[in-house]
């Protein structure tokens, strides 16, 4: 008998990184990301599918991140960490070598032969294509690819109703030109949802407008839960930083029943919400519970600093506590990756049968995929073993949402979710408090000036080059991981001036096409200007600033 579906839901971002910086921060996040998640997690896609398993995964691929993983810049960018990192394994194993340290000196060799084995699939496996592999997958029906926000934009802050639906639009557009069809779903950026407000349009509306079924949401079904969606190590303390209580329904949602969700009344189309399960949340994201925690897995904060204080930044230790670790072991390391599959499994099996007893419900288990891999290195390789596992079981179904929403009714339209998002408190106060305010204010001035100009000169040819290029600059300052960076204080001067430097960017092309609008010829040396913000900024050739005129404009 049928327990439920079951669907690993994986959220894949990266904010804008390349030309701006490499190390410590920059292009090496997204190549850290390439080279310890998505690579793996094609390996396990690719592994299980030819076993006979389709992983059935919801993947969701932001167009940012699709846009820097197609951007030829990032295939040079990648070969180069992958042969940086080698020769640093290289060294480090010539190093341990000179001092007797022979179990150290084997773990760097086998990080040598990790970064060379990446490089290879990189090539060979993959011609260099990540997101043609996913693709593959997903022609292949072994899983699901949803779309997401141009740049990630922290929706429910947002100023304008147009920003909004451009943020919508480039998404979907880009999805589209990508995987040659039209997505089904949509992650909300930081599952930040907000309902019909007087005036302003709900969240589930500008989806509406561009056919999208469904999207994820967070599950504020218990006001003795706080959201778990953040990584658990930062939760508490964000918590406690921005001071804030968590998001609750009116009346509770279950998180294993889709709810077609209709906050005002006015849409036509439905649209419906997927909720991600609390109980599988908090068994990765906790550090006092989850697996990651296990003292046989690979220790991410702990770094070899190497000979003569050089930092090389390859780790060789597991999870111990304090600051005497143990050696990292990777053959035992695997062997918890199967125990902790086994667990997982059981326990989607129980909440499934105690949660959604008639058997008609979804469990959405749902992470950053950045979790595995780069975080959790070992995280891949549970995935790989959860999925055997859950296989093994028959009573659970193995479903996309898209794939669920064929087989399955949703519950009627009308209902309203709370707003919030899957941050510390269930609000939106870690991307808005007193440390990040100040951003608001100028995203909002921004916005402002962008739908006036779109409004004026969408179809005028002279500043066809500003206009498009002032519309990359707003989407790229309105990315929701400069706020949260600041709030979190990791690379918070990284993110200050990204941020700070977009909007110069952005306000000197709107003063450029006012200038034009004036009668006033331009400088070569405002050519330039123009020319150098292309070059570091080339997300989206196509982008059409009429969509930031009115979100009922859809060109």
């Amino acid at each position: 008998m049928s327990l439920g579906a079951f669907t690993f839901v994986l959220h894949s971002h990266m904010p804008y990184v390349l030309s701006h910086g490499r190390s410590p921060h920059g292009s090496d996040w997204l190549c850290e990301a390439a080279a310890e998640s998505y690579l793996p997690m094609l390996d396990v896609l690719a592994r299980l599918a030819a076993e006979g398993i389709s992983p059935k995964i919801t993947l969701g691929l932001t167009p940012v991140l699709i846009e820097q993983l197609s951007d030829p810049r990032f295939e040079k960018e990648f070969d180069r960490y992958l042969l940086e990192r080698a020769d640093m394994a290289r060294r480090d194993h010539e190093g341990f070598q000179t001092i007797g340290d022979e179990h150290t000196a084997l773990l760097a060799h086998h990080w040598h032969q990790w970064y060379g084995v990446r490089r290879q699939e990189f090539h060979e496996r993959w011609s260099c294509d990540i997101v043609g592999a996913f693709k593959t997958m997903q022609d292949a029906g072994h899983i699901e690819i949803i779309a997401g926000s141009a740049t990630h934009g922290y929706c429910p802050l947002l100023g304008e109703d147009s920003t909004i639906a451009a943020q919508v639009a480039v998404g979907v557009r880009t999805y589209a030109e990508t995987f040659g069809r039209n997505p089904r779903g949509y992650w909300l950026p930081e599952c930040a949802y907000h309902p019909g407000r007087p005036g302003r349009r709900s969240m589930e509306e500008m989806l509406a407008a561009e056919r999208i079924e469904y999207f994820i949401a967070e599950s504020h079904h218990d006001d003795s839960v706080s959201s778990t969606g953040l990584s658990g190590e930062r939760m508490d303390a964000l918590a406690l930083r921005c001071g804030v209580s968590n998001a609750l329904a009116a009346d509770p949602i279950s998180p294993y029943y889709p709810l077609a969700v209709n906050s005002t009344g006015a849409q036509t189309h439905n649209v419906c919400a997927f909720f991600r399960d609390p109980a599988t949340g908090v068994q990765v994201w906790s550090t006092a519970c989850g697996y990651p925690g296990d003292p046989w897995y690979l220790d991410f904060h702990k770094h070899n600093s190497g000979s003569g204080s050089i930092f090389t930044g390859l780790r060789y230790w597991r999870v111990t506590s304090g600051s005497d670790k143990s050696l990292y072991e990777p053959n035992l390391a695997l062997q918890r990756t199967q125990a902790h599959a086994e667990h997982f499994a059981a326990l989607v099996e129980q909440t499934l049968s105690q949660k959604a007893p008639d058997g008609d419900g979804i469990l959405c288990a749902t992470y950053d995929t950045e979790l595995f891999g780069h975080w959790w290195f070992e995280g891949p390789e549970f995935l790989y073993a959860a999925i055997k596992a859950l296989a093994a079981r028959p009573g659970i179904v193995r479903s996309t949402c898209c794939e669920y929403i064929d087989t399955h009714s949703m519950r009627p339209a009308g209902a309203a979710l709370p707003e919030g998002s899957w941050g510390a408190g269930g609000n939106h106060s870690v991307w808005r408090n007193s440390d990040n305010a100040w951003i608001w204010t100028r995203i909002w001035g921004a916005e402002a000036t962008m739908k006036r100009l779109a409004a004026r000169h969408a179809s005028d040819r002279r500043v066809e080059r500003l206009l498009a290029q002032a519309a990359r600059e707003l989407l790229l300052l309105t990315s929701s991981d400069w706020p949260f960076l600041i709030t979190a204080g990791s690379a918070r001067d990284y993110a200050e001036t990204r941020f700070n430097n977009h909007c110069t960017h952005f306000n000197v092309l709107a003063s450029l096409i006012d200038t034009v609008d004036a009668g006033y010829e331009l400088t070569a040396s405002n050519w330039k200007a123009l020319a150098v913000c292309e070059q570091q900024d080339r997300i989206y050739p196509r982008i059409d600033p009429r969509l930031f005129i009115d979100p009922n404009v859809n060109p």
